[in-house]
């Protein structure tokens, strides 16, 4: 009996640790001081029963309660220490995920290049790896952050190859064995860097059916991130298009979603300002659209003082001040 326990134990532990992952990433009904204790606690747990796996798996879900969030520096430093553990363990699967995860950080921290270098890095090992559920979650998930971020830095080729790769597979059994929520995310960052893609191209109606793709994939499924972010996508194409669509019944619909999150100070606020429309800002300003990146600027600013997200709301405003100057 003294040998099932500890089997019986982790089960146990891993329930509720699945519970507070799927609140974490979906945003809802966080308590973050007390989900970051329990995260912790099963943790400790999990060492004391010599699980390593599920050890480094709420240690990584530790990690995503900074990351969610915004503190992002100390999520890149949970990751690090992630990647350390699981080298010692010798948990290929479990440092993939924490190498994504550090990538993704630096995404969030707008260190493209550092990001890019981060996940092409560990591609070739995550393609080698056996096709489960969840490494067929990490591959493609990489592929969309992948675009994203060369989207980011204009290198077209490299963002449309990494979204194909997931586009074209998209109904395929391995795709469709991921968890419908990490489906949606990594379905809209493809659709959103074809987008781009088109638009550089000149091609804009072929980047407003992506935007729309992408808008209805999330409306679809309810997750107002990624709902947010095709309503920029959709801005984006008007912004840059001459085809007569109104850039400024894309920006209305934008406040319409946005106003009641600032009313609410809603969580999802610091993430929404500046991975969307910080974001935003910076390609607008770099492609000469100085008006709409003050608007996005301003409207960041805005979310950020309602968050409560000091540290962030001073990089947006300092971006803000430069924009005036320029």
């Amino acid at each position: 009996m003294s040998g099932a326990a500890p089997n019986y134990q982790s089960t146990i532990l891993r329930q509720h640790l699945e519970e507070i992952r799927f609140r974490i990433l979906t945003m809802n009904t966080v308590n973050l001081e007390r989900d970051r204790d329990l995260l912790a606690a099963i943790r400790d747990q999990a060492r004391d029963l010599g699980d390593a796996d599920l050890e480094l798996y709420a240690l990584n879900n530790y990690g995503l309660t900074y990351l969610v969030f915004g503190e992002l520096e100390r999520a890149y430093h949970e990751f690090t220490a992630g990647v350390e553990r699981a080298t010692a363990y010798a948990n290929e699967a479990r440092w993939l995920t924490f190498q994504l995860n550090q990538g993704v950080t630096r995404l969030m921290q707008r260190e493209l290049s550092a990001a890019r270098a981060l996940l092409e890095g560990f591609l070739p090992r995550l393609k080698a790896a056996s096709v489960n559920p969840e490494n067929s979650a990490r591959l493609y998930l990489t592929y969309a952050y992948l675009a994203i971020t060369t989207a980011d830095l204009y290198d077209y080729p490299a963002a449309e190859s990494y979204a194909r790769a997931l586009i074209d597979r998209w109904e395929t059994p391995e795709v469709l064995s991921i968890q419908p929520v990490r489906r949606v995310e990594m379905m809209s960052m493809a659709r959103d860097a074809m987008t781009s893609v088109h638009i550089e191209r000149q091609e804009f109606s072929h980047a407003r059916g992506h935007a729309n793709l992408m808008l209805g994939i999330t409306v679809r499924q309810v997750y107002p991130l990624h709902t947010n972010a095709a309503y920029l996508a959709l801005l984006r194409v008007s912004a840059f298009s001459a085809s007569g669509h109104d850039a400024e019944a894309d920006w209305r619909r934008l406040e319409q979603a946005i106003d009641p999150m600032i009313i609410a100070r809603a969580p999802l606020l610091w993430r929404l300002a500046t991975q969307g429309f910080l974001r935003e800002a910076v390609l607008y300003r770099d492609k000469g659209l100085l008006t709409w990146a003050r608007r996005c600027t301003e409207k960041a600013v805005e979310m950020l003082t309602a968050a409560g997200a000091e540290a962030h709301r001073q990089r947006a405003a300092a971006f803000l001040a430069e924009l005036l100057n320029s």
